[in-house]
């Protein structure tokens, strides 16, 4: 998860292991990023041609939401292929490292009430985990609806 920082060959193990470690991690405090359509006629700022704007915001999640959510990668037996409808949500979370040198990505899609854990994706669809009842209605209240 770390790329461009520099150490020496004798200290790559260790920064390796340090970047590995979820610990080192702010899981807490989360920046969360999605995009949203405008017209030219209500954004007034420059938007280089695209419609859309980017938005990011941060939360503070309970402690151990986002590592749930890193570990529903690991169930193999829940991942469901998803047809993606005219309309839905998305959200890309970031956990930045405590010296804010690398990141852990979670991907996420609301889909007809229920969030799904984004492991890929092809055209019209989602591969992904749907997020147990117990942290589904969490994460809606809590990164879906501003």
């Amino acid at each position: 998860m770390a790329g461009g920082t520099y150490c020496s060959e004798s200290e790559i193990d260790s920064v390796k292991g340090y970047y590995a470690d979820i610990a080192n991690y702010d899981t807490q405090n989360i920046v969360y990023k999605y995009a949203v359509y405008t017209n030219g006629e209500e954004w007034s700022g420059e938007r280089h041609d695209s419609p859309y704007i980017n938005i990011d915001k941060t939360v503070t999640l309970n402690s151990g939401t986002f590592e749930k959510l890193r570990q529903m990668f690991d169930d193999e037996q829940r991942l469901a292929r998803v047809n993606i409808p005219q309309k839905y949500g998305e959200r890309e979370l970031y956990a930045y490292s405590k010296d804010k040198m690398a990141f852990r990505h979670i991907y996420l899609v609301l889909i007809d009430g229920q969030v799904y854990a984004v492991e890929g994706s092809g055209s019209g669809y989602i591969n992904g985990y749907p997020l147990t009842d117990d942290i589904n209605q969490y994460i809606i209240d809590n990164v879906f609806t501003p």
